[in-house]
């Protein structure tokens, strides 16, 4: 139809976003939380009946999801996300966000802890793509 928006392929964290979104709303109101994302109602309502958001709605959706959940609850593709984000501007990010990993277990090794899983999952996945 002319006009609207078509359906998502699911991603995943579309998915998981809209998850996030239906606990919070239990708990609040589709209103509260579209203000707290910094959408408006009705487009918060588009995007949890499938709608595929636009790059900053997207950017939103995902920064709420973060701001809400804690580290290390975010999925491997999340998390290597945003070390990505933070080392964009590299000519190599994968090899920037390697560096980051190192940084982290280093860390930890330095005080006698082991590395969060999150770490190795990361590495992993980059290894993969």
């Amino acid at each position: 139809m002319m006009g609207q928006r078509e359906r998502e392929p699911d991603d995943g964290a579309n998915e998981r976003f809209r998850k996030a979104i239906c606990l919070a709303i239990a708990g609040s109101t589709l209103r509260a939380v579209a203000k707290e994302i910094g959408m408006s109602p009705s487009g918060l309502q588009n995007f949890l009946d499938g709608a595929a958001p636009y790059g900053k709605t997207k950017e939103k959706l995902r920064f709420w999801y973060f701001r809400r959940s804690g580290f290390s609850s975010y999925a491997v593709e999340d998390a290597a996300y945003i070390l990505r984000r933070l080392v964009g501007t590299l000519p190599a990010p994968d090899h920037g966000v390697n560096a980051v990993l190192d940084a982290v277990e280093a860390s930890y090794q330095r005080v006698g802890m082991y590395p969060p899983e999150w770490v190795r999952l990361v590495r992993h996945g980059l290894q993969q793509t």
